[in-house]
């Protein structure tokens, strides 16, 4: 299964893991792994190339992990930020209606205080 944790802060969103094997498919016809794989790729090249503001990334191809986290932007960039981030939440919970066997979403609320 799939696995994403969506970190928010009150009701801002500010970075998210994706991680696991959905085994819908064998590797390469997998299309629930594809479908997550784009989406999550959309959001880091509209966060790198649009917003163009650094921010955390992990990606571990072994386990296999893909972390971002936005929170050190400011205002301004946070709210450009979280168009990308809410429409990465509302097309997981796309595909989580038609494949929920394969993927999960979880909210995972992050009490930092400087958020």
């Amino acid at each position: 299964m799939i696995n994403v944790e969506l970190i928010y802060n009150e009701d801002k969103l500010f970075g998210f893991k994706v991680y696991g094997h959905s085994g819908y498919d064998v590797s390469g016809r997998d299309i629930v792994c594809a479908a997550v794989s784009s989406v999550t790729q959309s959001v880091i090249v509209g966060l790198d190339k649009v917003i163009c503001n650094k921010f955390y990334l992990r990606i571990d191809n072994k386990k296999p992990l893909i972390h971002v986290d936005v929170s050190n932007y400011n205002e301004e960039d946070m709210e450009k930020a979280q168009i990308l981030l809410q429409t990465f939440k509302y097309t997981l919970k796309e595909l989580v209606d038609e494949y929920k066997d394969y993927v999960k979403i979880e909210m995972k609320e992050d009490k930092k205080d400087e958020i």
